[in-house]
């Protein structure tokens, strides 16, 4: 179960000559999800830039094209969490119909930019996924 969602407005420059998004665009939706995931389960709690997240790996696959019209949202959760990573899951759907029109999982590693290095999953932070995500942990 997804706990988290955002609408997504599909710009005209979004699309390509083929008339439907462009594969590329779907990485930005997936970070304006992964941004307001944060956002709503840390509450403004995270300082980018001394301590934050990078993203260590991701694997995307696509089912079905996005067009202009297309309304979409993105769905992000945790599934898992580590000493210091963290994975997440997420799905551009439609808001019709439903259906899954791209699904990635991301890697996602603590990082310390003041040190330049990975670090340790604050306590707070494991707090704050666990009683946003319930039913996972």
């Amino acid at each position: 179960m997804f706990r988290q969602k955002l609408s997504i407005q599909i710009r005209f420059n979004d699309i390509d000559l083929m008339g439907h998004v462009n594969n590329s665009v779907y990485f930005n939706y997936f970070d304006l999800g992964r941004v307001s995931y944060f956002d709503e389960v840390f509450k403004g709690g995270i300082e980018y830039r001394k301590k934050g997240v990078v993203i260590a790996g991701t694997n995307t696959n696509f089912f079905q094209q996005i067009s202009l019209n297309d309304h979409i949202e993105v769905v992000t959760k945790v599934t898992k969490i580590g000493n210091k990573s963290f994975k997440l899951h997420q799905q551009i759907r439609g808001v019709d119909d439903k259906s899954i029109k791209c699904e990635s999982h991301t890697t996602m590693v603590c990082f310390d930019f003041a040190n330049n290095c990975s670090m340790e999953m604050p306590e707070s932070w494991r707090n704050d996924i666990r009683n946003f995500e319930k039913e996972l942990f």
